[in-house]
């Protein structure tokens, strides 16, 4: 099953890299509208701007560069560079319980906008050689094992639990528990705001 998966997300990735905006694009992202959007949740001076995705492809990193605090950095040049191959060859591993505190440093000295995979990513692995991909059942346990996912989730319970903030969620189904109670306790105890986009009509998606 993981042989598959990862077969998937190659097939995924080799779509991506071929992208181009134009009307004749078999894969239309208008990405200049999708840039003009989350410019918006950048922060400014000290602010931080958070972006937090489940997502597992790499199609973010191939267009805009980001990089997830303290995530390894590919060791080919695939920021911006998105018609570049990328195999087995080119994943890498994620850090160890004692690289979290470089994590928590990266993320405060990072200005703009810090791109957080909840998820893990294709293209990472666990120190112990897995596929570092957070899927099926049990993610909740599966995060908690890996010191850098844990971590992230950490962060995006602290963010909310920092009370009175405003959340926008694009393409998130509500099937994942352990995201919905960190929604939940953040609308009922920390005054969360939740906006929504969705091409479902208000009843059906309520």
């Amino acid at each position: 099953m993981s042989k598959v998966v990862e077969r998937i997300y190659r097939n995924l990735d080799d779509a991506i890299k071929d992208w181009v905006f134009n009307d004749s694009s078999p894969y239309p992202v208008n990405w200049y509208g999708w840039s003009k959007l989350t410019s918006l949740f950048v922060g400014q001076g000290s602010e931080k701007g958070l972006f937090f995705t489940l997502n597992q492809d790499i199609f973010i990193e191939r267009r805009s560069g980001h990089r997830p605090p303290c995530s390894p950095r590919f060791p080919v040049d695939i920021y911006n560079h998105h018609a570049r191959d990328f195999s087995t060859e080119h994943f890498v591993v994620l850090p160890k319980e004692d690289a979290i505190t470089k994590a928590e440093q990266d993320f405060m000295d990072h200005a703009g906008l810090s791109y957080i995979k909840l998820h893990g990513s294709y293209g990472w692995r666990s120190s112990d050689g897995s596929n570092q991909m957070v899927i099926g059942k049990n993610k909740s346990e599966i995060i908690a094992r890996e010191p850098l996912l844990k971590w992230y989730f950490e962060l995006f319970q602290k963010v909310i639990a920092e009370g009175s903030k405003k959340i926008l969620i694009v393409g998130y189904g509500f099937g994942d528990q352990h995201i919905n109670q960190v929604l939940a306790d953040g609308v009922e105890k920390y005054g969360l705001q939740i906006y929504i986009i969705s091409t479902k009509s208000s009843p059906e998606l309520k």
